[in-house]
């Protein structure tokens, strides 16, 4: 009956001192109000801290028993149970006697007891060997009993037939076998959690889980009352988003320009000296080509040093996962292109005036 808590030494249960809690022995319950389940004492005996002491995930090791058994609470409580008799249904909740369903070790398997209250629901107020449908169904498993009403009970009978002796609040349950009604609610697991380490990875581990489990992602089952507003907030942001771009393109372009006017005198030389406008362009092609890929590689040598931690900056790697082949290979095509126009504008406008006066021009 020993329990393990994995918890920050900050949260409340362990603000003062870990040793208040240690040894010392405690209920585990689904609700507040329920009373105290001898099968469900446990004694604290170890606190472990977590990896991160930032963490909001609490972890409590418990024995496979009690697991079973919480799990044998958890299937009696939110499972929707019903009650076929006399060709209608009637539906069995946890908070009302009426058609309630409560497991007797004086009941036989095969047989169900009832209250005598229920006659009306029979033919001639006879309620003896009718049959009796109970169905159990929630998100993981449906199942069925079939029984036969073989007595039914009155305040002067109840404790005799059932075992029980609180009458006034157990009247209107229907009671049957304890083995029967333990097969309806202990079973198997069928839902196990799974926590990817980086959320870029969720879409592939769904898939792959996809192929022998039925997988659910918390994240499409949340409810998001601010639906049109986000929507709105992420057309904004694109907006943005396409404004910085073109912003970006822009000033780059014209810094790049100004970088190549301070080359005027250069290529202006060039053309005096009998150069083409077709070789002056290849030249400088080649040049601003070669800047833009050796740049370039200095820029992917130094991500990928990064992504093998020889050099550890928080900011890149967290960026990283973002980041793959055919987008590195993207952004070069786009610089590539944005050099071949400046290259081509820039031929042009040397060759537009006169050598001599292109030459006078830069020289002031």
């Amino acid at each position: 009956n020993e329990i393990v808590i994995e918890s920050s030494t900050y949260e409340w249960i362990l603000m003062d001192n870990p040793k208040d809690v240690l040894d010392k022995e405690f209920y585990i319950s689904m609700n507040y109000n329920e009373g105290k389940d001898e099968d469900l004492k446990v004694k604290l005996v170890g606190i472990k801290k977590p990896k991160s002491l930032t963490t909001d995930i609490n972890t409590i090791y418990i024995p496979d028993r009690i697991i079973n058994k919480l799990r044998f609470g958890v299937n009696e409580r939110y499972s929707k149970i019903r009650v076929l008799f006399e060709n209608k249904y009637h539906n069995s909740y946890t908070y009302s006697t009426e058609f309630k369903i409560s497991p007797s070790d004086k009941v036989p398997e095969g047989n169900a007891y009832m209250s005598y209250d229920y006659s009306y629901l029979c033919k001639n107020d006879y309620c003896i060997k009718r049959p009796l449908k109970i169905e159990v169904s929630n998100i993981y498993y449906k199942d069925e009993l079939n029984l036969t009403v073989t007595k039914m009970y009155t305040k002067r009978t109840f404790n005799n037939l059932t075992g029980y002796s609180d009458y006034e609040n157990s009247n209107g349950i229907i009671y049957i076998n304890r083995n029967e009604y333990n097969k309806l609610f202990n079973k198997d697991t069928y839902q196990s959690s799974i926590f990817v380490d980086n959320i870029k990875n969720l879409e592939s581990v769904k898939e792959t889980l996809n192929k022998d489990y039925k997988v659910l992602a918390i994240k499409d089952t949340l409810l998001d009352v601010n639906k049109d507003a986000t929507v709105m907030m992420r057309v904004f942001s694109s907006v943005v988003t396409v404004i910085l771009v073109i912003a970006l393109f822009f000033i780059s372009y014209f810094v790049i320009k100004l970088i190549l006017k301070s080359r005027s005198i250069y290529f202006t030389t060039i053309r005096i000296l009998g150069s083409t406008k077709r070789i002056a362009k290849q030249i400088l092609d080649i040049e601003l080509l070669t800047n833009a890929t050796l740049s370039y590689a200095i820029l992917v040598t130094f991500i990928y040093l990064n992504k093998l931690e020889i050099l550890n900056i928080k900011q890149i790697k967290s960026l990283l996962p973002y980041i793959n082949v055919i987008e590195i290979v993207v952004i070069y095509l786009v610089l590539i292109s944005m050099a071949k126009l400046i290259s081509n504008r820039f031929a042009r406008k040397i060759f537009k005036d006169s050598a001599m006066k292109t030459y006078r021009e830069e020289m002031k």
